[in-house]
């Protein structure tokens, strides 16, 4: 298990001063909720500030079935503008080390939970390795146009495919892309929307599975903004407010 030493961070966690004009001025500020289909109950909601240099300044997330998983979180950034920390309401939660192509996610004891490569600032690996836990590394490949085609694990070697992609509405998701190490799950790496995600078929102790595809449906505003998102893989949908 690789560990961040104690005395790390002197240098390459120093924090920068942003530009003046994104220390005060926030120019946008989305809220996602997360809610079950038909009755439309809140699972989760979270509301993000964004600074008007795309850096996320701040998040506020809030689950009203398991209030102890409800979080206020700040992010900071390095000189280069890349994420290096994750204070979670008030404590360290993450450390970022950024080394050449490649960002190391340490959790608050100091032991490397994630680690990212980067090929022309896109993620082209990444490797999760929790404490007591197999490690997995998840290998991402791009088509011409940046768009991401697929995501296949090393263990399990599931391969997911991303098709019918946009090439004018941007993934709502899009807007959190600075903190993309910290909230790969929500992949605010894609920048476009897509219409399908398909699950190629795979076998998993000795289990077949057929190859399946998963709708996307979108609700846009008058400016061309996603306000509504459903996959069929999940049973539930997500809704965005921008202010």
């Amino acid at each position: 298990m690789e560990v961040l030493s104690c005395n790390f961070g002197l240098e390459e966690l120093v924090e920068a001063n942003p530009q003046e004009d994104c220390i005060t001025e926030f120019s946008q500020f989305i809220h996602v909720k997360e809610l079950t289909i038909g009755d439309k109950e809140v699972i989760s909601e979270a509301k993000y500030i964004i600074d008007n240099c795309g850096k996320v300044h701040s998040e506020n997330f809030h689950n009203p079935d398991y209030i102890d998983e409800s979080y206020d979180s700040d992010f900071r950034y390095d000189k280069e503008g890349r994420v290096i920390k994750e204070f979670r309401n008030n404590i360290i939660y993450r450390y970022v080390q950024w080394i050449d192509n490649r960002a190391k996610v340490y959790d608050r004891l100091g032991n490397k939970i994630n680690e990212f490569v980067f090929e022309n600032d896109k993620i082209i690996q990444f490797i999760s390795s929790y404490p007591n836990s197999n490690t997995v590394t998840y290998t991402l490949e791009y088509d011409n146009s940046g768009n991401l085609m697929s995501i296949e694990d090393n263990i399990l070697k599931v391969p997911y495919e991303y098709l019918d992609f946009s090439d004018e509405i941007e993934n709502p998701f899009y807007l959190l892309n600075s903190i993309s190490v910290l909230r790969f799950d929500l992949r605010p790496f894609m920048r476009f929307i897509h219409g399908v995600e398909k699950r190629n078929e795979h076998i998993i102790l000795d289990v077949y599975y057929s190859t399946k595809k998963f709708d996307i449906s979108y609700q846009l505003d008058t400016e061309d903004r996603v306000i509504g998102l459903q996959n069929t893989k999940f049973f539930r949908v997500n809704s965005f407010k921008y202010e």
